[in-house]
């Protein structure tokens, strides 16, 4: 009789707690919520970088071959891969290099961007001189980055990464301030 009683109270008791699972608000709808919320927060923060980049004579961007963009966007270009693939070598003598890059959230997002804005311009939704102003204005933030206290849009960046829409609009809310 007392082992009934037991098991009545237990069956009861696990009745009770389905019940309040499957009528309380559901959790995934919440996480939507607060990350949408997130995301609207992470994308108004501004940031502000230093910049050092000067405008290129005639002579560089004569040096610089054709980018899908322009010899500016060119000349921006390879300086940004200067200073973010580095080549080092794996040990002293040995002929063997490796890539390293550096901080790679910016440089993903840099070159999915390059590939957006490509996209953009042959299906028409911008224009190439659009394009190129972008793609130089994002180009001149990742120089200017590369010394800089940026972890945090690092981490927005890659928060973002699938996202080309937000990363665009990370990269709009920085501030460059010329030196």
């Amino acid at each position: 009789m007392n082992k009934k009683r037991i098991l009545t109270v237990v069956l009861f008791i696990s009745c009770i707690i389905v019940n309040a699972r499957a009528f309380s608000p559901n959790n995934d709808d919440l996480k939507k919520e607060n990350e949408a919320k997130e995301v609207k927060e992470e994308l108004t923060t501004t940031w502000e970088f230093y910049s050092i980049i000067r405008q290129p004579s005639a002579e560089e961007l004569a040096d610089e071959s054709d980018h899908k963009f322009g010899q500016e966007a060119g000349f921006l270009y390879t300086r940004f891969l200067d200073y973010y693939v580095v080549r080092e070598t794996i040990a002293p003598g040995d002929p063997t290099k490796r890539t390293v890059i550096r901080k790679p959230a910016i440089y993903n997002a840099v070159r999915s961007v390059e590939k957006q804005l490509e996209k953009d311009v042959k299906n028409n939704a911008l224009t190439k001189d659009q394009a190129t102003a972008e793609f130089t204005h994002i180009l001149k933030i990742a120089i200017s980055a590369i010394d800089s206290e940026s972890q945090s849009f690092e981490k927005v960046l890659q928060a973002h990464r699938k996202n080309v829409r937000n990363i665009l609009s990370a990269f709009k809310s920085v501030k460059l301030i010329e030196i």
